[in-house]
């Protein structure tokens, strides 16, 4: 009888350390989502949409005797967003011949104040303006083009990006983008089993990495808050922020927050992030 109750309790006393090692487990898995969680949202609605530092060049002065060329002057305008246009009507536009350009110049707030549009008819003769003068005839000193935004930088994490809305991004780059990265964005919660043993079986068949099974959740995961290590505890963090991301957010917030994240290359120290300004870059 006293043997019986000897086991009885020793049997009593491992199941109570079993449920206690259970519980103590659970706990610290639940603080260890919760601290997750807290990074992913603040993160995502806080350092997601920090406006970067934009550097602009100086202003391009247009005046009578500046050396410059039809040529060379359309190459300012397009690279400022201008448009041809029979009329030139609007800022914004212009009207291109082989000796004459008429130019319907932005306004813009410069260091001295705000700049105002104005339509400019500039003559061109030996490759430098010859003629410079207002709609009315009237003659000018000069025409200001314009600065140019050089970049945008986040000083303090040496990032630049130029960041669009999603409804900014042509449709072309959106599917190309899905079908590429993740054939089951709009069906999955953040990882997709099916596409991590679908990149097994390829790597088993081939004898090396030649697939990865991460969704675009969780690579947007990698960019915004993860370190480029490859360890089972990365790879369960990354998994469940990945959960937690779709569980806060839609689709289209992810998407858009992907297209502006993406690490895409290194000019120097800057890190290039996002499909807009790579495609400036490159």
């Amino acid at each position: 009888m006293a043997r019986s109750k000897k086991r009885r309790g020793r049997r009593i006393t491992w199941r109570s350390a079993v449920v206690l090692l259970g519980l103590a487990t659970l706990g610290a898995g639940a603080v260890w989502v919760v601290r997750l969680d807290t990074t992913v949202r603040h993160q995502f609605e806080g350092t997601r949409w920090s406006l970067p530092a934009h550097v602009y060049s100086r202003p391009r002065q247009l005046h009578q005797g500046l050396p410059l060329n039809p040529a060379v002057l359309e190459r300012e305008l397009t690279v400022r967003g201008y448009r041809k246009d029979a009329s030139a009507r609007s800022p914004g536009t212009f009207r291109l011949g082989k000796s004459q350009a008429t130019v319907y110049l932005r306004g813009f707030n410069g260091m001295q104040g705000r700049v105002l549009p104005i339509r400019a008819q500039v003559v061109f003769a030996h490759g430098r303006i010859v003629t410079l003068t207002a709609d009315n005839g009237q003659q000018l000193d000069e025409a200001l083009l314009e600065p140019i935004r050089l970049g945008s930088i986040l000083p303090l994490r040496h990032e630049d990006r130029a960041p669009v809305a999603l409804h900014q991004v042509p449709g072309l780059l959106l599917q190309g983008l899905l079908v590429m990265e993740d054939r089951r964005f709009m069906d999955h919660h953040g990882i997709d089993p099916l596409g991590v043993m679908r990149a097994l079986l390829q790597n088993l068949r081939s004898g090396r990495v030649v697939a990865g099974g991460s969704t675009l959740t969780q690579q947007l995961v990698k960019n915004l808050y993860l370190e480029p290590s490859r360890t089972l505890r990365r790879k369960a963090t990354e998994a469940v922020m990945a959960l937690l991301l779709e569980w806060h957010y839609g689709k289209s917030e992810i998407l858009e927050a992907y297209i502006n994240e993406v690490f895409l290359g290194q000019s120097g120290n800057r890190a290039i992030h996002g499909f807009a300004l790579a495609s400036e870059h490159y």
